[in-house]
């Protein structure tokens, strides 16, 4: 955002606020567009790397930068991406 003006349209009645979903994931809630990826349901089947890897990509994380902070491979998290959408 850079103006009061752009804050305020986001949370007006038909603003692009109105169209997202919060979602609780890994204790944090998150804004993700109109369409949930994942429901609650099937979150609360996820496992924990699975959660966490979920909410490192939903705030925005590409592959690798999860794979850094998870000290682990890209592989590894294209893997567990996987496995989350099945």
């Amino acid at each position: 955002m850079t103006s009061r003006a752009e804050l305020a349209a986001l949370f007006t009645p038909n603003g692009i606020r109105a169209r997202m979903a919060e979602v609780a994931l890994q204790g944090k809630q998150l804004l993700v567009g109109a369409h949930l990826p994942i429901d609650q349901k099937r979150a609360a089947k996820l496992t924990g790397t699975e959660r966490s890897v979920a909410a490192l990509l939903l705030a925005g994380s590409t592959n690798r930068d999860v794979a850094h902070r998870r000290d682990t491979s890209e592989s590894t998290v294209a893997n567990q991406i996987q496995a989350i959408f099945q």
